[in-house]
């Protein structure tokens, strides 16, 4: 399954991974760095075992914190560090483990979706960064995008196929968006909503229901939820649906970008429901 994932524009990331893992400590703190969607997370966690002496923090799990920590690991994982909301008192104590984790020999893992040079941290965690290894994951060529479609998806027709090699995917996550859809609708630039008709219409509502972040989710971290609703927006775009409204509001303030969301949804559900009105979907 591991390999699944390893592919020529990752592989170099995933060679040094290996030598972090079994010499921990020795190259630290590790930055790796990609755009959202480009497998950083998936490329960390496939260089552990299940069971091996690791803690793995997302932005909101990061901060809920209490530091100085009681337990002590091996590996200590910080995925999407720019997200992380970050205040004076927090990050003063934040700081002293992180160096009690750099001194103590835990190797410290840290991704972001930025280059070193271009994070909005605090200079004291920016500079711990930079004193260790920064590695980046390159945008997706024509070469890449051809090795992932033969290697994750072989069933492709010819069209499909040659379709996602000439896309303009940058990330692993844009490529599969662009070819589930294709594979929904048979061609990006044509889906609407009324190409979608029975079992499949049902399906894909309810794969926008389970993608769709809860809005009582905790809004500390408006960043993360951002990043959220642009890859929801990519998703809803590539399967057809008109989105100009989510444009207009996707930089905005974190409660308008819920509150469009929310109303997009429920459109969506009242398309359902006329749907099963006039017999397209059985009931």
């Amino acid at each position: 399954m591991m390999d699944t994932y390893i592919f020529e524009f990752n592989k170099e990331i995933f060679d040094f991974l290996q030598k972090v893992v079994e010499s921990p400590g020795k190259y630290n703190p590790v930055y790796i760095f990609g755009k959202p969607g480009s497998g950083k997370s998936t490329i960390i966690r496939s260089i552990f075992k299940p069971g091996e002496d690791v803690l793995l923090l997302k932005p909101s799990e990061l901060a809920d914190l209490t530091f100085p920590l009681k337990e002590e690991y091996r590996y200590v994982i910080i995925l999407d560090i720019d997200l992380v909301s970050f205040n004076d008192d927090w990050v003063k104590k934040f700081f002293i483990q992180f160096q009690d984790w750099i001194d103590s020999g835990t190797q410290v893992i840290v991704t972001g979706s930025q280059p070193p040079d271009k994070l909005d941290i605090p200079e004291r965690v920016l500079s711990e960064i930079r004193g260790g290894v920064s590695v980046g994951i390159k945008k997706l060529t024509g070469k890449d995008r051809e090795e992932i479609v033969s290697k994750m998806f072989p069933y492709l027709s010819e069209d499909i196929r040659n379709s996602a090699i000439q896309s303009r995917s940058e990330t692993i996550r844009e490529l599969i968006g662009y070819i589930k859809s294709m594979e929904i609708g048979g061609g990006a630039e044509e889906k609407t909503e009324a190409h979608l008709e029975g079992e499949q219409f049902r399906d894909l509502v309810k794969s926008l229901e389970e993608d769709m972040p809860s809005i009582t989710q905790e809004r500390s971290i408006e960043e993360e939820l951002r990043e959220e609703y642009r890859a929801k927006l990519y998703v809803w775009e590539m399967k057809g649906f008109n989105c100009e409204r989510l444009k207009k509001v996707i930089d905005g303030p974190i409660e308008d970008i819920t509150r469009e969301f929310v109303s997009f949804t429920t459109d969506v559900q009242r398309l359902v429901e006329l749907q099963r009105r006039y017999g397209l979907i059985d009931p």
